[in-house]
Formats: C-alpha cells, sequence, structure tokens
C-alpha cells in the first residue's frame, strides 16, 4: 500500500488483484455464493452512500464487470460494498482503491460466481441497486 501526504492530506493507494477458484471448486464456490446471499443481508444494516457510480463492460479478466464508485469515506464501507455484490453473486477480481482525505475513488472488476462474465440481469440489477444509493 503507497501511503503520502499531499498538503496535509493523507492519501492511500491500494491494487489487489485476485485469482478465482479453478473450476474443479465449482461445487464449492455454489456453496459460497449460497452462504453469502444468506449473510448479504446483514451487511445492509451498513449505512453506505454513494457520490456517484459507472458500470461498464470491461475486456479485463475475461469479460469482467467495471464498478467505479467514488463516495465519502467511513469505517466498513468497502465491506458494505462488497457485501452487496456478494447478494449479487458478483466478486472481484481486481480492485484499485484510492483514498484521499476523506473521500475514495475504488474501481472493481467483477465476475460472476464460478468464474462467469456477468449477465446482462445481473448488471441493471446491480445498477438500481447503486442508484438508490447515490447521495443527493
Amino acid at each position: 500500500m503507497a501511503s503520502h501526504s499531499t498538503r496535509g492530506a493523507l492519501r492511500r493507494n491500494v491494487h489487489v488483484e485476485l485469482t478465482p477458484l479453478r473450476p474443479q471448486h465449482a461445487l464449492q464456490c455454489d456453496r459460497s455464493l449460497a452462504l453469502a446471499r444468506l449473510k448479504a443481508r446483514e451487511g445492509f444494516s451498513t449505512p453506505l452512500r454513494v457520490g456517484r457510480f459507472a458500470l461498464q463492460s470491461a475486456l479485463e479478466h475475461a469479460g469482467s464487470l467495471r464498478l467505479s464508485v467514488e463516495a465519502r469515506d467511513r469505517i466498513g464501507f468497502l465491506a458494505a460494498l462488497l457485501r452487496r455484490l456478494a447478494y449479487f453473486s458478483l466478486f472481484p477480481v481486481e480492485m484499485r482503491l484510492d483514498t484521499e482525505s476523506d473521500r475514495i475513488a475504488d474501481e472493481l472488476w467483477l465476475r460472476a460466481g464460478g468464474d462467469r462474465t456477468p449477465s446482462t440481469t445481473t448488471r441493471e440489477a446491480l445498477a438500481r441497486a447503486l442508484g438508490a444509493l447515490v447521495e443527493e
């Protein structure tokens, strides 16, 4: 993690790439998805508000969904976001997390469970859910 000060403001940059499960772990992945869906509601108690977001199909990682999100940084923000994504069976394969002062600008490349390309239906549902979290 890179951390440096710019005119008194703390800035952190993190880049994480994750390795998806191998196909022989598909059954284990399906169980994990079921558990994630059951526990996803618990994460919804964490207040999550976003300033803005964008969803784009990406060629990276064999057809991922790129989520760009900007928001005010809060304790538990990333955990709450990841729980909501798990509810849609979306999991990051790469994350670029950037925080400056109290603002975040994160990018996440998402794949569906079993290392599949996210469907259009999932993308549209996620867009509606994130749209409800945008601060006015």
